[in-house]
């Protein structure tokens, strides 16, 4: 049973003041956000260039033709410097975060992706962490193996990058399924339905189960990356998620009705009964996690204009004219349904997607563009039906400026806050007008969605701390946790648990501060902001 979290941490964060200690001040602010409404974007001239320096000024809104009212318009990061004090927020999701440097998350797919994949990935990582990588930039490092897996959290430091990278290659050798070959044993299947007396009801039952199968994939893969995303909601920052993958199914019936055409023929294909529909509500849920946490995809696929070509060619009798008359290529349409998935889900959430084999070279193009990237957020009116997706159009008023025209913007209900509790105790002030603060924070467990995995039950929550100084726009110091409870099915039915609690250890100046947390349980999307006041 694990009884708290106390991370001692020593973060040491520049200035000078006048000593003296005083009481702090305490506190949970609990925000409900059902007006506000969030979207990445990516700015561009006719060239393709990004175009940097948008203001509020430039950009206008319209739903459904109507125009809507700007929050905020953020850019994905500012050079130091140039930083403008925040205004105050109407919310949490509308405070306006400066970031010197990008919040980047690597994912590398080592589930489902094939091995050529794998390394091209890893090895642009490398790349990007010896030469691409500027100053500033926070890159954390994440594999997909049937669940996320945090390699290495958001760091500065390339010797651990490097070190990260290396292990993400100690784990490629994970053969993933051979999806072309699956294919090849339903069209085997269907073929032996269409001689059977009872063509149809055989030919359902194979479709049901190849469907159901990816169906399954798809829907674990957007759960994982749903939660990856909610993680990062606390970091009010813009962040972009690389994710190195040869994709998933959009439509996971896609196969096997083209499977059933190939075989069957349209006419008999078409009485069959397919969902064509079935990761709808996950791309949604992805896509409003993201939108809440500020966050686009950027996807490459290295490897998938080739092989789709190669395996059609293997497999002679899927593509003969007695046993396909269509002359469908299953295995080339089921490649681009795979690449729709990626493609869908970098449009949803602002991003783009590449079909590259230089992944190198792709992953350039991204970190070239990001100085592009943006959100934007607005508020509904008192006329527009709060929940549901909403069809939003992006102008700049710029002349030459393009960004994505239209896109569809889901806003789900609010999931229930978080609560705990956030204290800061100062030492005394020490003779070079400097002192310890530890900060505490300690979460109500009760508020916390556990999940069975396996014989135990987890939960993963995150939080984002900074400390701030009331006439600075940029924070003296910040730290992110990604963090894990688990206990067993045992402990779960014992209950009276204790709360988790994160301690950090902070030593700066004898000046008033603020202490903010934000914190987020990636399963549910639950959230809270902490304060805590230290008065000198």
């Amino acid at each position: 049973m694990r009884r708290a979290f106390v991370l001692p941490i020593l973060a040491v964060f520049a200035g000078a003041a006048p000593s003296a200690d005083t009481p702090i001040k305490t506190g949970v602010e609990e925000h409900v956000e059902v007006q506000l409404v969030q979207l990445n974007f990516i700015a561009t001239d006719g060239k393709g260039n990004p175009v940097p320096g948008l203001t509020t000024d430039d950009v206008e809104i319209t739903e459904g033709g109507a125009p809507r009212r700007l929050a905020f318009v953020q850019p994905y990061y500012e050079r130091r410097g140039t930083a403008q004090k925040a205004p105050a927020p109407a919310g949490p999701s509308a405070s306006v975060a400066v970031s010197p440097g990008r919040w980047i998350v690597f994912v590398v797919d080592n589930y489902a992706s094939s091995q050529g994949t794998k390394l091209r990935a890893v090895q642009a990582l490398q790349q990007f962490v010896t030469k691409d990588m500027a100053p500033g930039d926070r890159a954390a490092i994440v594999a997909f193996t049937g669940k996320t897996e945090l390699v290495q959290t958001f760091t500065s430091d390339r010797e651990k990058l490097k070190i990260a990278a290396d292990r993400v290659f100690s784990t490629i050798d994970r053969v993933a399924a051979d999806r072309f070959g699956e294919i090849a044993s339903l069209l085997d299947l269907m073929q032996t339905c269409r001689g059977s007396a009872r063509s149809s009801s055989c030919a359902q039952s194979q479709a049901n189960a190849y469907e159901d199968e990816r169906a399954r994939e798809a829907d674990a893969f957007l759960v994982a990356l749903t939660q990856l995303t909610r993680s990062l909601a606390p970091i009010p920052d813009v962040k972009a998620i690389v994710l190195f993958s040869d994709g998933f199914a959009r439509i996971p019936a896609s196969d096997a009705i083209d499977a059933a055409r190939a075989t069957l023929g349209f006419r008999q294909a078409m009485q069959l009964n397919f969902s064509v529909d079935r990761t709808d509500a996950a791309f949604d849920t992805l896509a409003d996690a993201a939108s809440r946490a500020r966050v686009s995809f950027f996807t490459i696929n290295p490897g998938s204009t080739n092989r789709a070509g190669v395996s059609s060619a293997q497999v002679g009798s899927a593509q003969s004219e007695a046993t396909n008359p269509e002359q469908i290529d299953v295995f080339r349409r089921s490649q681009e349904n795979y690449q729709q998935g990626l493609a869908e889900l970098a449009r949803r959430t602002g991003g783009t997607a590449s079909l590259d084999p230089d992944v190198h070279e792709a992953l350039g193009k991204i970190i070239d563009l990001s100085a592009g990237l943006y959100t934007a957020g607005y508020y509904l009116s008192d006329d527009r039906k709060l929940f549901g997706n909403h069809d939003v159009r992006i102008k700049i008023r710029r002349k030459g400026v393009h960004v994505d025209v239209r896109r569809e913007i889901p806003h789900l209900p609010d999931p229930p806050l978080l609560t705990g509790e956030l204290t800061a105790v100062p030492d005394p002030c020490s003779e070079n007008k400097r002192r310890i603060v530890v900060a505490r924070l300690r979460l109500d467990r009760s508020r916390l969605v556990f999940e069975k995995v396996g014989k135990i039950f987890s939960n993963n929550f995150s939080i984002y701390l900074r400390v701030q100084e009331d006439d600075r726009a940029e924070p003296l110091h910040d730290s992110y946790r990604y963090l894990n409870i688990t206990n067993t099915a045992e402990e779960m039915k014992q209950g009276r648990l204790p709360d988790p609690v994160i301690e950090e250890t902070l030593q700066g100046p004898c000046r008033p501060l603020t202490v903010l947390v934000t914190a987020i349980d990636s399963g549910t999307g639950s959230r809270a902001e902490f304060t805590a006041r230290v008065e000198p």
